[in-house]
């Protein structure tokens, strides 16, 4: 399994919206795309701003392979809106054990 990891600062007081787009829009968009096993959304209580974004992809091309279909481009430019800065793009194997 190959895991997609981005480290997310949000704007401030845009955590619920940005949660609300990822759990009602993004995921369930990701979730019709081949490949795709699941996701997590990490933030710490003593800093809610700050997300740590995995999904979880069966190969490594289905992960790069993967992209936001047409219908959600205007919730992903309202994403974009709600983030500061983000460090994206890691990626990385899963080993069980």
């Amino acid at each position: 399994m190959h895991v997609r990891t981005s480290i997310i600062r949000l704007v401030p007081d845009t955590y619920e919206e940005a949660i609300a787009l990822f759990r009602d829009i993004i995921l369930p968009s990701a979730q019709e795309q081949k490949g795709f096993k699941g996701a997590q959304i990490q933030h710490s209580d003593s800093d809610p701003n700050r997300l740590i974004v995995m999904s979880f992809w069966a190969s490594v091309e289905d992960l790069l392979a993967s992209e936001p279909p047409a219908e959600i481009h205007m919730h992903m430019e309202r994403l974009g809106e709600l983030i500061e800065n983000t460090d994206q793009d890691n990626y990385f194997v899963v080993h069980r054990m």
